[in-house]
């Protein structure tokens, strides 16, 4: 098990940010969150600062967008060991096994409820990302 302290996430949605912040200070206050608003950002924390401890990654984001960013960070073996998870709207499958087949170590659904999210964060908190599969049927429980 992998104890995740530092996380970084890369999303433009500033909802989906404030509520990732709430949830992770109110369920897993150890947590440190950096977000970067668009790829571009992302890549330059990556290069700029300590490493994180695991990266989630929205899809849809401006100036560049999460498949180039994760074939930045894939393409770059400084971060071979960082995690990469997927944090997007997009339940697509063509997006889940682009992404799953580009190196992403998990692949999350926004999920349209509060206890969906304290759910994936206690995952993350625990050291662990649920498995794609066991998550999916929890989504659709």
């Amino acid at each position: 098990m992998t104890l995740f302290n530092k996380i970084f996430l890369a999303d433009d949605d500033e909802e989906d940010i404030e509520l990732m912040q709430s949830v992770i200070n109110e369920n897993c206050s150890h947590l440190h969150l950096t977000v970067a608003p668009d790829g571009e950002v992302l890549l330059q924390l990556l290069q700029a600062t300590s490493k994180p401890d695991l990266i989630l990654l929205n899809l849809k984001m401006p100036f560049k967008d999460g498949r180039e960013c994760l074939t930045e960070i894939r393409s770059n073996s400084a971060f071979d060991n960082i995690p990469v998870a997927i944090y997007s709207t997009s339940s697509s499958q063509a997006d889940i096994d682009y992404c799953l087949s580009r190196g992403a170590n998990h692949y999350f659904v926004k999920p349209t409820s509060y206890a969906g999210l304290v759910s994936i964060v206690q995952g993350i908190c625990n050291g662990k990302l649920i498995p794609f599969t066991q998550y999916m049927n929890y989504q659709n429980a």
